[in-house]
């Protein structure tokens, strides 16, 4: 009776985690040689001509409260990485590292422009495991920015063949989408 006991306990135990990791979207820091691989396997890029590093790297981001009052940022480091083709379409995609009070103020700039009572665009907005990311599907358009501690993830998009590519991206990294 004991035995059986401890199965049943173990197996309560079990099958209350599948519900948890099921429904957990992990927002987590990716490494930037996972996003080089997947620009050159799935976007085709090749680096200098298609995507670039970059170290210590200042950069200004709107203010949409104030537009003539930007914000200043410094990275750690940033990869880089864009296609803009004659029919109009495109990929962009920039990666940060960067101080992690800078990376929250980053993101909730973001989410003020984009989400903060516009409902439609906040049911998009998701607090993953590690991190948060706010997303546009729209068709043949996808935007997306992903936040986890010291990282942010920025993606624009056009273009079916694009979208589809990022979202691929994505998957591969481990990042919903």
């Amino acid at each position: 009776m004991k035995k059986i006991r401890g199965f049943i306990a173990v197996a309560l135990v079990a099958s209350s985690l599948f519900p948890l990791t099921a429904c957990g979207k992990k927002i987590q820091k990716i490494d930037e040689d996972d996003l080089i691989d997947g620009f050159e396997d799935i976007f085709d890029w090749d680096e200098s001509s298609d995507y670039r590093e970059n170290e210590d790297y200042g950069f200004h981001v709107a203010n949409y409260d104030d537009p003539d009052d930007p914000f200043e940022y410094e990275a750690e480091y940033t990869l880089q990485g864009a296609e803009f083709d004659d029919d109009g379409t495109y990929a962009y995609i920039m990666y940060y590292i960067m101080d992690e009070d800078d990376a929250a103020e980053m993101f909730d700039n973001y989410y003020g422009a984009y989400a903060d009572g516009k409902k439609d665009v906040e049911s998009d907005y998701s607090k993953g495991k590690y991190g948060y990311y706010l997303e546009v599907d729209e068709d043949d358009c996808f935007r997306a920015m992903y936040y986890s501690g010291d990282m942010i993830l920025e993606i624009s998009t056009s273009g079916e063949e694009e979208v589809e590519n990022v979202k691929k991206l994505l998957k591969d990294v481990g990042l919903p989408c």
